[in-house]
């Protein structure tokens, strides 16, 4: 099974979160018969959400939507619609690190928060390196991130649109509660050190962005 991640962005200003889930949910409609065997969706967080965490991305992303496809074709399926414009997407090479167990139902809210990040590829090291590093921080995260409920590394392996050939790979860190990303986000006191050092074997600081997001998962 294929999996793409795609950036979407609503062709109007939403006023309210709730009109991208329903913009969302009329995409997902129209990919129930493109080929999108799986489907969860991104939305972003409410802004209080960084004022509590004590941190905002340095650099904010083009889009407001990442949507995550599973299917079997070689293209992914439109999710656009009418109220929708693609911004970029990537197909990844998927690798859950570590996983929760989910007994929630299709069509609501995933419980706690999501930090979805895009992470730059260093420009002096080569895709194979890059990967190698990349994987090989599983084992750092595991020991210095003791909130993080569920781990997913994506690989980039092909992509569209304009301005995304420095992303390497999409990482996905899962937060049981809120409580967990504020107070558990790094175990001790030296992990922001620890993991920011091995970080920096692979990612490019300039080309990386973040978002939090809440998961919806519109077809399991």
């Amino acid at each position: 099974m294929n999996k793409t991640v795609v950036a979407l962005r609503a062709h109007r200003q939403p006023d309210h979160v709730r009109d991208l889930a329903l913009t969302l949910r009329r995409a997902s409609e129209s990919a129930s018969t493109g080929g999108a065997a799986r489907l969860a969706i991104d939305l972003p967080a409410d802004d209080a959400l960084y004022d509590r965490l004590g941190r905002r991305p340095q650099r904010a992303a083009d889009w407001q939507v990442v949507a995550h496809v599973w299917h079997a074709a070689d293209d992914h399926p439109s999710l656009l619609g009418d109220d929708l414009h693609e911004v970029h997407a990537w197909r990844v090479d998927e690798q859950v690190a570590w996983d929760y167990d989910r007994d929630w139902p299709d069509g609501t809210v995933s419980p706690g928060v999501k930090q979805i990040s895009f992470v730059g590829k260093r420009p002096d090291i080569t895709d194979e390196q890059f990967a190698e590093r990349y994987r090989a921080h599983v084992d750092v995260a595991r020991v210095h991130h003791s909130g993080v409920w569920k781990y997913v590394q994506n690989i980039v392996s092909r992509r569209s649109g304009n301005g995304t050939s420095t992303i390497g790979a999409i990482s996905e860190f899962w937060f049981r509660s809120v409580d967990d990303l504020v107070n558990r986000y790094y175990t001790f006191d030296d992990s922001s050190a620890v993991t920011r050092a091995d970080s920096a074997n692979f990612l490019d600081g300039a080309s990386t962005t973040w978002m939090l997001v809440r998961e919806h998962w519109l077809r399991s």
